[in-house]
């Protein structure tokens, strides 16, 4: 593939990265282009939500190097920089007045792009420790015979702050407490199967997590030689579910370590719905109920196994960050 694209050739790279979650060295590996080329693309459909060219009129204005030096700063100092913020900034330390226009190009030249916080848990010492050791003595494991269950909370509006990055930079991190959220959902995912999808109003505890269990797992038992993974939730590891699981031979990981959902694959599987469910733009609680159980049906069974496959991957990351946050 020449680095000029076809639509449908930029529209394979978009569908590669936002539904098959495929990293842009993949994307570029497959479809025989540069990483350059795959990231230009998606910067394009991010800004501008278009991979359509369009022809400019007119002579561009010429922008100096001081201007973009004090715009990169500007950002790399404060993620969250409007260009009106920025814009100010560059008449302060150059005199020069620049319009929001032309800093939004800048900040495009300069390949910047526009990305959420990962919300992730707050961890203690304590939690890096116990993550660091899990990683260490299962390195090697292969993931693909375990279960993997969840729970999500699902809100109908959810508003999050931009940060502005370049392609490589790592996205940054939003610690935040559990909060309650609208709707709760449970699934479970294997690499050759899923249950079907629990969605209720109620909050979990002991009782109801047992009754979803014996609804949506007790119905796929035996699954031969699995073992199940779930989170450190306190009603996760009462006596009522213990005696529930050994009585229907599921085996736990019993060493899995707290606030660690980057190692548990169903939590990719909420990310991929995510993006499924407000692209239908519920409005209520029924309408939010359907769009979620629709995201679960259509999820594609290769997605599950990708992400499976990337908890090996995560494994690693979290070595490297002695027991901190993966990517």
């Amino acid at each position: 593939m020449g680095e000029e694209l076809t639509l449908q050739e930029k529209l394979a790279i978009v569908r590669k990265h936002y539904h098959e979650h495929k990293q842009q060295k993949t994307i570029a590996r497959e479809l025989c282009c540069n990483q350059s080329t795959v990231s230009r693309v998606l910067q394009q459909f991010r800004v501008s939500a278009s991979l359509e060219i369009k022809k400019r009129s007119g002579r561009p204005s010429v922008v100096s190097d001081e201007v973009k030096d004090v715009v990169d700063k500007g950002i790399k100092k404060r993620r969250t920089a409007t260009p009106s913020e920025l814009a100010n900034e560059v008449m302060d330390k150059t005199g020069r007045r620049v319009s929001e226009r032309t800093i939004r190009r800048v900040r495009h030249e300069l390949t910047y792009y526009p990305v959420h916080a990962s919300v992730k848990p707050y961890l203690t010492d304590t939690h890096k420790a116990a993550r660091l050791a899990w990683c260490r003595e299962h390195r090697r494991d292969s993931f693909k015979s375990v279960v993997f269950m969840d729970e999500m909370g699902v809100s109908i509006d959810y508003h999050r702050q931009l940060f502005w990055i370049k392609p490589g930079e790592v996205r940054p991190v939003r610690e935040t407490q559990p909060t309650k959220l609208r709707l709760n959902v449970w699934g479970a995912i294997w690499y050759d199967g899923k249950t079907t999808l629990h969605v209720t109003k109620e909050n979990f505890d002991q009782n109801y997590y047992v009754y979803v269990l014996q609804e949506h797992l007790a119905p796929n038992l035996p699954l031969g030689r699995k073992r199940f993974i779930h989170d450190r939730v306190p009603w996760h590891w009462t006596r009522v579910v213990l005696d529930w699981c050994e009585n229907n031979r599921v085996s736990l990981v019993e060493d899995f370590p707290a606030k660690s959902p980057d190692l548990n694959a169903t939590e990719y599987v909420w990310g991929w719905m995510k993006h499924s469910v407000a692209a239908r733009e519920p409005h209520d609680y029924e309408t939010l109920e359907a769009a979620i159980l629709a995201a679960w049906d259509e999820l594609p069974q290769t997605t599950i196994r990708h992400f499976i496959d990337h908890v090996n991957s995560v494994i690693e990351e979290i070595i490297a960050a002695d027991g901190g946050h993966s990517h």
